[in-house]
């Protein structure tokens, strides 16, 4: 039972930690998978 209740209580704040960085503008997303994309956008912004 502890078990599912850990489980269930971190699917929860996931999620709502997700909902509240979604609405942050200034954050930019990327897929763990797109190296380059990221590289890329760091380099232009960090020079």
């Amino acid at each position: 039972k502890a078990v599912e209740l850990i489980k269930r209580n971190s699917r929860r704040y996931a999620k709502r930690q997700i909902t509240w960085w979604s609405r942050d503008k200034e954050i930019v997303w990327f897929s763990p998978e797109r190296k380059g994309e990221i590289i890329r956008y760091i380099t232009e912004r960090t020079g």
